[in-house]
């Protein structure tokens, strides 16, 4: 029974020293944009501080399929030019 008890003293005490020391698990608060509207999605980036997000997300909604990013359409200097401007806004960008 003694035994038990500093056992479970010991680990009261190293969860508390552990926990204490630990960084949130997800530093990240982000919003996702799924359809490429470049006027909604700059306008969003513009809001991003007041609702305290950091980070934003293009899905694959908004990307297509790999080759639209080279195929000469304007998908992928649109979404450079979005990357660009939440980097200028201080937001991490997930594509």
């Amino acid at each position: 029974m003694k035994f038990n008890n500093i056992l479970t003293f010991l680990l009261i005490i190293l969860t508390t020293v552990v926990s204490s020391q630990s960084k949130p698990l997800v530093p990240y608060r982000a919003w996702q944009f799924h359809k490429l509207d470049i006027q909604y999605v700059l306008r969003s980036m513009e809001l991003a501080p007041q609702y305290n997000i950091n980070t934003v997300v293009f899905s694959h909604g908004m990307i297509g399929t790999t080759s639209q990013l080279y195929d000469g359409t304007e998908r992928g200097e649109q979404l450079q030019m979005l990357a660009r401007k939440a980097h200028e806004l201080g937001l991490h960008v997930w594509i």
